[in-house]
């Protein structure tokens, strides 16, 4: 009986342990998981900010009837009631692709560039943490997801635009339309 009792403490305080031990690795990756969601977050705030201030430069130097007003302002609007990315995505790349080129929008361009730089690769991370296992355990429903963003500010959007078309496409139908050249 005191061996059955003595083996029967040691599980007890192993199964403790190991509970303690589980515990506290998912209390850390949920820290973890929290602080990339905030980065993630903090460099989207910037990203959309200087979106805006793109768009105020449009404003004040484009007519209300050039198609650059009327993206960037369509662009304002998505930003304001925090509408799709998906749908800001394809306004941006219009809009990019009107600036590019435009010496007045270099300076952001190139900001704005950058920023997606970040926020793509911040972004990569964050997703990426959590595929690996053990990771892949620890599950937040709370957060939002994030979209890649993979408009090229400064340079030309004519193939990004396609490419996307060609995936969205095989997304929703399941067939492949791959461009004839």
């Amino acid at each position: 009986m005191k061996i059955l009792k003595g083996c029967l403490s040691v599980f007890l305080i192993f199964v403790l342990i190991i509970s303690t031990i589980i515990s506290i690795f998912f209390y850390k990756k949920s820290k973890a998981h929290q602080l990339q969601y905030d980065k993630v977050n903090i460099v989207l705030m910037q990203y959309e900010n200087k979106m805006k201030e793109r768009n105020a430069i449009v404003f004040r130097n484009y007519s209300e009837k050039d198609s650059i007003f009327i993206l960037a302002k369509k662009s304002d609007s998505i930003l304001k009631i925090k509408k799709s990315l998906k749908e800001l995505l394809w306004n941006e790349f219009y809009l990019s692709s009107k600036t590019y080129g435009n010496k007045n929008f270099e300076k952001i361009d190139e900001e704005l560039k950058y920023l997606n730089i970040d926020y793509n690769g911040l972004l990569n991370d964050y997703q990426l943490a959590f595929t690996i296992f053990p990771a892949n355990l620890v599950k937040n429903e709370t957060h939002k997801r994030f979209d890649f963003f993979d408009v090229s500010y400064a340079g030309n959007n004519v193939e990004k635009m396609k490419k996307r078309k060609e995936v969205e496409h095989w997304v929703e139908t399941g067939e492949w339309k791959a461009e004839k050249k």
